[in-house]
């Protein structure tokens, strides 16, 4: 069995809900100035060779929860998928399928390359804030061998160590019980539109939600196809609010927010979103959860 090197951000399955007739779809990005577009294979985007590695292991461990994590909670994602597609009553039900699905929205907020670099630097910052509280506890403990200081040792550590660690939390966040509690119990439904009231996008940012999803009216959308968006909100009002709106608006809405979040990529159908693309991509931006939990840590500790 081969090793996997090539970690999907976005994983296939879900990529090929906008494959067009040749087997391919549109990739948008913006190498320099102006946003372009290329055909491409699900295999052939959304992805970073060694992404979620453990690095400095050898090579039959570095990659455990790329192949221990991330594909069963892709698997499980696709058969929950496919459960939401045809309303089958199960989803309303069964804790498993519901619990995969919560699971990979989680991660879509957490797996993108920008995030695990924000998640590795956001734990060696922790460390290095700890330093000065531990330097009275490492003089007391340290050996005659050891190095002088706490910081000294650290510094000495294997530079993997910090980074495995790191790794590590990735899919406890991705499988936080809090917040998969939260999304499970939801109102779930799918929003189907027309062939007039255009298609739907996706990216590398593809979940758009309130700021919060316990605030009044809270929402969540996630693009599952061209013609397709899954939503999930807190009431009943919401949710008619949602389905009143006119189709062609909705399509725009949720387009404009997931463009507008892109940091790298934009994915439709076809080429003939180019222009939307091109005025909308990367100018809603705003930190991601990760970056957003590292500056609260940030601030309590300044308290």
């Amino acid at each position: 069995m081969s090793i996997p090197l090539k970690h999907h951000h976005l994983p296939i399955f879900y990529l090929k809900r906008w494959l067009s007739e040749d087997g391919q779809l549109s990739q948008f990005s913006r190498p320099r100035k102006e946003v372009i577009a290329r055909r491409k294979y699900p295999s052939q985007t959304a992805y970073l060779e060694r992404l979620y590695e453990m690095p400095g292991l050898p090579a039959e461990k570095a990659q455990q929860i790329e192949q221990g994590f991330m594909q069963l909670l892709d698997s499980q994602a696709a058969e929950a998928l496919s459960a939401l597609e045809n309303d089958d009553p199960h989803m309303q039900t069964d804790s498993r399928l519901r619990s995969a699905w919560s699971r990979f929205i989680m991660s879509l907020l957490l797996r993108a390359p920008d995030d695990i670099a924000a998640l590795k630097a956001g734990v060696l910052e922790e460390w290095l804030r700890a330093i000065p509280n531990l330097e009275a506890e490492y003089a007391a403990k340290k050996a005659p061998e050891d190095p002088p200081t706490f910081a000294e040792y650290f510094a000495s550590r294997n530079p993997y160590e910090i980074a495995r660690w790191a790794m590590s939390l990735a899919p406890k966040l991705m499988d936080h019980h809090g917040i998969g509690a939260l999304l499970n119990n939801m109102r779930w439904f799918i929003v189907r539109i027309s062939s007039e009231a255009g298609e739907f996008l996706t990216s590398d940012r593809p979940v758009a939600m309130s700021w919060t999803l316990t605030e009044e009216h809270a929402f969540l959308f996630l693009p599952i196809g061209p013609k397709a968006v899954f939503v999930a909100v807190n009431d009943i009002e919401t949710q008619q609010i949602i389905e009143a709106r006119d189709p062609a608006e909705r399509v725009d809405a949720v387009n404009q927010f997931v463009a507008g979040r892109a940091v790298k990529y934009v994915y439709s159908r076809s080429d003939a979103a180019l222009d939307f693309v091109r005025l909308h991509m990367g100018t809603r931006q705003r930190k991601s959860l990760i970056e957003q939990i590292a500056e609260r840590r940030r601030n309590a500790n300044k308290g």
